[in-house]
């Protein structure tokens, strides 16, 4: 069995502004072609914000199941963004916990936290003991 790691986030500092969204679309579009040519079991993202809405999106379209790996307390780190950054941060990790297959939290009140503040279901969160 093979393990892929693919760093979403690494971008070149000395990137031209009106360059990046071209680069976003080569990147997603290279990590297309691998995940479908790869035909994997499982996608999982490790790190918060676009991971985990890119993981859930690419997993749900080639119907791959997707674990997120929740260590940051979202919730907080979302309070501390503008008025407009915490509402599509909300939206986003909110569509990303509700569509991911699984959630794996490294502590008891993160698990919580999700729960409140996102509504998940208690038996689609799984906490380190």
């Amino acid at each position: 069995q093979n393990l892929h790691i693919v760093p979403l986030l690494r971008m070149d500092k000395g990137l031209s502004f009106a360059l990046k969204p071209y680069f976003v679309f080569v990147l997603l579009y290279r990590l297309f072609m691998i995940l479908y040519h790869n035909k994997y079991d499982l996608l999982i993202a490790a790190e918060e914000y676009d991971p985990f809405f890119i993981t859930v999106f690419f997993s749900r379209l080639l119907r791959i199941k997707s674990l997120l790996l929740v260590g940051n307390n979202i919730n907080a780190e979302i309070k501390t963004k503008n008025f407009v950054l915490r509402i599509i941060y909300r939206v986003l990790f909110f569509v990303s916990f509700y569509f991911s297959t699984h959630i794996v939290c490294v502590s008891k009140k993160l698990r919580i936290d999700l729960i409140e503040n996102f509504s998940i279901p208690k038996n689609k969160i799984t906490t380190k003991q």
